[in-house]
């Protein structure tokens, strides 16, 4: 069980232990938008139920390393896998499988699990997933490439945010295509960073390398490599406009959010998630969740 506060900041959990230095499992989250969904994995642990725990907002990944060795209280912390090349392997460290915990959201077993329990029987008899995860990649292909980009090649496209590109400057909400003039207008944008333009002969080049690259990505392949955030939401459009019965009372992005994580114990990467961070917090506690 969690203590009164949802959620503590790092200063705050730091002063708590010069207060009282008893033992307390803590997990460590990059950054708000991650408390959420840390909340409601954890709450699928039967061990964790009767245990008092906090969860601690560290503000970003940087944040944390910096000030790890300032941190004399145990602890366990959760780190987005993004497109880091070299993983901490330290003890309390645990990764996300995928490029962040919002792509559990978009598995398979979770988004079916979602509908079956949401959707009318017609519309659930119409649902696939495989053609909505196609449908998703499509959307955010200008954005995959980028990622791809900034993985193979390193050198100054290690310096585009992918995370922090919008997607909706790229693609049309109404059909959830890239549209091509916005999407020559953003290319420009990334561009600059990386010291290219448009008509320079080496994207051309590069950009065909991305797209046979890309075309042989199963959907595990593109959830390490494209921001989870981007993937599920388009998937909040692609539901909002195909899965209607899905959506009843013009469901918000939060609730449909809530709903996928009721299910993420139907995906074997959440369930191993889950055990790897009760292993950290509790590791007298080795078995289940």
């Amino acid at each position: 069980m969690i203590m009164d506060q949802e959620w503590i900041t790092l200063d705050e959990r730091m002063t708590l232990h010069v207060l009282d230095p008893a033992p307390i499992p803590t997990l460590l989250v990059e950054g708000k938008d991650d408390v959420e969904f840390v909340l409601r994995l954890i709450k699928h642990s039967e061990q964790l139920m009767n245990t008092e725990y906090l969860v601690v907002v560290t503000e970003s990944k940087s944040v944390y390393f910096a000030r790890r060795d300032e941190l004399e209280f145990a602890h366990c912390v959760l780190l987005d896998r993004n497109h880091d090349v070299a993983l901490d392997d330290s003890e309390n460290v645990v990764y996300t499988h995928f490029y962040s915990v919002e792509s559990y959201l978009v598995r398979e077993p979770v988004v079916e699990a979602a509908v079956r329990r949401l959707a009318r029987p017609g519309d659930l008899r119409h649902f696939n997933y495989t053609a909505m995860f196609a449908a998703l990649v499509a959307a955010i292909r200008p954005v995959a490439r980028v990622c791809w980009l900034k993985v193979k090649c390193r050198g100054p496209w290690e310096d585009v945010p992918c995370e922090g590109l919008s997607i909706w400057q790229v693609v049309d909400q109404s059909t959830l295509l890239p549209n091509c003039v916005r999407e020559e207008h953003w290319w420009t944008g990334v561009l600059s960073r990386v010291g290219l333009t448009m008509d320079d002969p080496e994207l051309k080049s590069l950009c065909d390398q991305a797209e046979k690259a890309l075309a042989k990505f199963d959907d595990q392949a593109m959830l390490r490599l494209v921001p989870g955030k981007h993937l599920f939401d388009v998937m909040y459009e692609y539901f909002r406009r195909y899965m209607q019965s899905c959506m009843t009372g013009g469901k918000s992005k939060r609730a449909f959010y809530v709903d996928l994580c009721g299910h993420l114990m139907e995906d074997k990467f959440a369930r191993d998630l889950l055990a790897r961070l009760v292993g950290r917090l509790l590791p007298q506690n080795t078995f289940g969740c």
